[in-house]
């Protein structure tokens, strides 16, 4: 008998459960246990006060009241605004350049983003350092020739890091977006006399808006939730995610509820992000039949040249700290000095003494896939 057939029990006819019937109990079942459970608990955690352990909303008045906090607030807000606006301006034309244009190496630029998501935080953040540092390359080379170059510390260093480091996610979403419109609305616009920026603006970006929003809420969130580069490029710039990470270890000896409790800030204000998305979306729907398939033009010489160069542009600079650490990665060192020279020794040391560390990030990795 099958899991679905039907089965007899005392002259009464029922049905067994089907398989994705089983499957899908599973899931919630595994939803509620490994992410509403744990998220409950945090949120009873941060009603209660870590001195006198009374219930209330101790904790949240002094995260919403005190300068120490509502600074980092700010700024928390205003860095991942920027930085998601930021991403939005590298991540939008680059995707219509390659989805409109005949562009040559657009594999090259699509592996390129996506490698950008690849890199640690922390590794990138020291990877801008030693790059746009007070001592960087980058900032030696300018300054020899009479150039003061930007500070890469601060809100404008952050921003300028997260704009290339999560542009990806706008650029992927998007591309697919547009490759997918109906095109024949757009050569209406364009008999109608608009400019190629009014068709854009007005026709193009909201058939294309929920991937663009939903690409640029992922960036948001990201942004207010990253430790690795404002902790070490912030120079003295608090953040919601740096005083969790300072507060928590601070608590170790007890119940970390300030820690828990900016975090809960920080949720809430990427579920406010997305609930204003949605709200967005549900005002504005658009609907349109694939019979017209948008086709990539030629372009000008200049034109060609342009926009090529724009395309390299922005992947060239995103993939910089990567390219720095492959670069470093040859030195010669000897313990965290460089000795000047290039060598494998770094890669023989990490492939004797981190076996283990190689095993658990892949075990990790396929088992979060899995």
């Amino acid at each position: 008998m099958s899991a679905s057939s039907p089965a007899m029990t005392g002259g009464r006819r029922f049905a067994l459960p089907g398989f994705w019937t089983v499957v899908t109990a599973f899931a919630v079942l595994l939803l509620a246990v490994l992410l509403l459970l744990p998220i409950a608990n945090v949120i009873g955690i941060s009603f209660f006060d870590a001195s006198s352990g009374a219930f209330g909303l101790s904790n949240y008045v002094q995260v919403l009241t005190r300068r120490f906090y509502t600074l980092a607030l700010w700024n928390t807000v205003v860095i991942g605004l920027l930085g998601m606006l930021g991403a939005c301006l590298l991540g939008i034309p680059l995707a219509f350049c390659t989805s409109r244009y005949h562009i040559r190496g657009r594999a090259v630029i699509a592996t390129f983003a996506v490698l950008v998501l690849c890199a640690p935080p922390f590794i990138g953040a020291y990877a801008w350092i030693m790059l746009f540092g007070s001592n960087g390359t980058v900032t030696t080379l300018l300054s020899a020739i009479g150039i003061p170059a930007p500070t890469i510390y601060g809100i404008p260093g952050i921003v300028l890091v997260f704009s290339l480091k999560f542009f990806p996610y706008i650029f992927l979403m998007t591309e697919n977006a547009l490759n997918t419109i109906n095109k024949s609305y757009e050569d209406a616009a364009e008999n109608l006399g608009c400019t190629a920026f009014q068709r854009f603006y007005k026709v193009t970006l909201p058939l294309i808006f929920p991937a663009v929003s939903t690409g640029a809420i992922i960036c948001f969130v990201l942004s207010i939730a990253d430790f690795g580069t404002p902790a070490i490029l912030g120079r003295g710039v608090r953040t919601l995610s740096t005083i969790a990470y300072t507060q928590y270890t601070s608590e170790m000896g007890g119940t970390p509820t300030m820690a828990v409790t900016v975090s809960m800030v920080m949720i809430a204000i990427s579920m406010l992000a997305l609930v204003l998305q949605r709200r967005i979306l549900s005002k504005r729907r658009y609907a349109s039949a694939l019979t017209n398939r948008p086709a990539k033009k030629r372009m000008s010489p200049l034109k060609s040249v342009l926009v090529h160069g724009f395309c390299y542009l922005v992947v060239l600079l995103a993939m910089l700290p990567a390219f720095t650490v492959l670069y470093t990665s040859f030195l010669a060192t000897n313990g965290p000095v460089f000795t000047g020279g290039f060598g494998l020794r770094s890669y023989q040391r990490v492939l004797q003494d981190s076996v283990q560390a190689i095993y658990n990030s892949f075990l990790f990795s396929f088992a979060a896939v899995a």
